[in-house]
C-alpha cells in the first residue's frame, strides 16, 4: 500500500508548479491590460481637450505615417493659422472627398490664402487647395499600428477582427484560479 502522506506531497508539488506556473501569466496578463489601455487611453484622451484623432487609411503618407497609425492633432486657432510653417503635417476636412479627413503635408498657401498640401509619397500636390476653415489640426503624436482594426474592418477581414475580440475579452475577463482551497 502506499503513505497517503506521498499523495498528499505529489499533490503538493503540482499545486506549487501550478502556483509557478500562473504567476508568470497573471503578470504577463497584467502587462498585456495595461498596455492596451494605455493605448486606448492616448487614442481616447486627447478628444477631451479638443484634439483629434484619426487613424490613417492609406499609403500617401509613407514613410512617415503608415496605414493602421493612430495621429492625434492638436487644433490651430484661426489666428494662427497665417504662421503654419511648410512642412507641418496638417488633419483637414477633404476637399475631394466630402465629410472625410486628409492627412497630409503642408507645403503652403496659394495668392487667396487656401492651403497647398501633399502626401510624402505622392508625387504631385492634391489638386485641390484646402480652404483654411477646413483645418481640423495640426499632427502632434504618433501611435503605431493600433488603428489597424479599423483598417480590417473597413477591408472586411472578419478573422482578425474575431482574432483581437477573443484577445481583448481574455485580457478583460480575470483567470478562473485552479487551486483549491483546503476545503477542497
Amino acid at each position: 500500500m502506499t503513505d497517503p502522506s506521498e499523495g498528499a506531497t505529489a499533490m503538493e508539488a503540482r499545486t506549487r508548479r501550478a502556483a509557478v506556473t500562473a504567476r508568470p501569466l497573471r503578470e504577463l496578463h497584467r502587462a498585456a491590460r495595461a498596455v492596451v489601455l494605455g493605448l486606448l487611453l492616448c487614442c481616447l484622451l486627447p478628444v477631451f481637450f479638443g484634439w483629434t484623432t484619426t487613424v490613417v487609411l492609406t499609403g500617401s503618407m509613407a514613410p512617415a505615417l503608415r496605414p493602421g497609425d493612430v495621429v492625434i492633432a492638436a487644433p490651430v486657432p484661426a489666428a494662427r493659422i497665417g504662421a503654419l510653417a511648410p512642412g507641418a503635417v496638417v488633419l483637414v476636412h477633404d476637399p475631394a472627398h466630402p465629410g472625410g479627413l486628409l492627412l497630409h503635408r503642408f507645403v503652403g498657401f496659394n495668392p487667396d490664402g487656401t492651403l497647398i498640401t501633399k502626401g510624402d509619397a505622392n508625387a504631385i500636390r492634391d489638386p485641390r487647395p484646402v480652404p483654411r476653415n477646413a483645418l481640423r489640426g495640426v499632427a502632434r503624436f504618433r501611435i503605431p499600428w493600433i488603428g489597424t482594426p479599423k483598417l480590417w474592418a473597413r477591408d472586411h477581414k472578419v478573422l482578425p477582427l474575431v482574432a483581437l475580440g477573443f484577445l481583448l475579452v481574455a485580457l478583460v475577463v480575470p483567470g478562473r484560479s485552479r487551486t483549491r482551497g483546503a476545503a477542497g
